[in-house]
């Protein structure tokens, strides 16, 4: 009999074991598995973060977009050993990847010590076939050069009625006025016939170019300038300008550095290269693109 009990005891412990193990193994699930699914979501959000940032900065060259990527991932929590950015300035790509070691808790009591998680996000810029936000100028299309000047509307000496002025949601110079000043909130695509808006208009072009100037406050240069700086003008390129009121096709998009205003409503700015949201489509490269994440 006492040999019977003795089994018994014997059985029941096998079953307590095996169920604190059960415990254990599904705690360890859910604690240590919770945990690993947390570090692995930050993260994919921080190299998520690093490689956009990146890839925006990519235009003032490689070093800066790197340097950028490091630093955004490090205010989102990535230590710089556990990250690793790659550049291909080819393709224009940024790429971050992290690796993170977790330690475990629960699962210790198992002999899990620790597992690793990983992320990687890549982001590039492509072409832009729709933006809101431009200015009213439509600048005739030709071979640009990054860094040279260009005439974004001409003065009085036109020969056409038109001076590169364009009516965007509306005629008049006061809707010209607060679009040079503010940008044309709405969205303009490639094959859009816009109006144009006959006339030199100097005192609304003077008025908006004077506000635009003198809203950059912090020594922008056309190299060297912040993002949304007011002396960027986002402008549609055309194929030309018709004779009186009418309709230009848009081309593309392209971005200029305003750095002085030489009066007579003649407005000159440099050509950069410059991101931007905007919708992702075949266009024409005139240097604006918008960045997204690829993967």
């Amino acid at each position: 009999m006492s040999k019977l009990l003795s089994n018994r005891r014997g059985s029941v412990l096998l079953i307590v074991l095996f169920a604190m193990v059960g415990v254990l193994g599904m705690g360890a699930m859910v604690i240590d598995g919770g945990q690993l699914y947390f570090e692995s979501a930050k993260l994919q959000t921080a190299v998520d973060a690093a490689a956009l940032a990146g890839a925006r900065t990519l235009v003032q060259g490689v070093t800066a977009a790197e340097q950028l990527a490091f630093s955004v991932a490090q205010q989102n929590g990535v230590n710089p050993a556990e990250l690793t950015v790659t550049i291909d300035s080819t393709a224009g790509t940024v790429t971050a990847s992290a690796v993170r070691t977790v330690f475990f808790g629960l699962a210790k009591v198992l002999g899990f010590e620790s597992a690793p998680v990983s992320a990687t996000a890549t982001a590039g810029s492509y072409s832009v076939s729709g933006v809101s936000g431009l200015a009213p100028l439509g600048v005739i299309w030709q071979d640009f050069v990054i860094g040279a000047q260009y005439d974004l509307k001409v003065g009085a000496s036109g020969d056409t009625g038109n001076y590169g002025a364009l009516a965007l949601g509306g005629t008049g110079s006061s809707n010209y006025r607060d679009n040079l000043k503010y940008g044309y909130n709405t969205m303009v695509r490639v094959n859009d016939l816009l109006p144009t808006e006959p006339g030199n208009i100097s005192g609304p072009t003077t008025e908006a170019i004077n506000w635009l100037l003198n809203e950059c406050s912090h020594g922008c240069v056309f190299d060297d300038h912040r993002v949304g700086c007011t002396r960027i003008l986002l402008v549609p390129i055309i194929n030309g300008l018709p004779n009186g009121r009418g309709e230009v096709t848009v081309l593309g998009f392209a971005s200029f550095f305003m750095e002085e205003y030489l009066g007579d409503a003649f407005v000159r700015g440099r050509f950069i290269e410059y991101n931007v949201q905007g919708e992702v489509g075949p266009s024409g490269d005139y240097g604006v693109k918008t960045v997204k994440l690829s993967n």
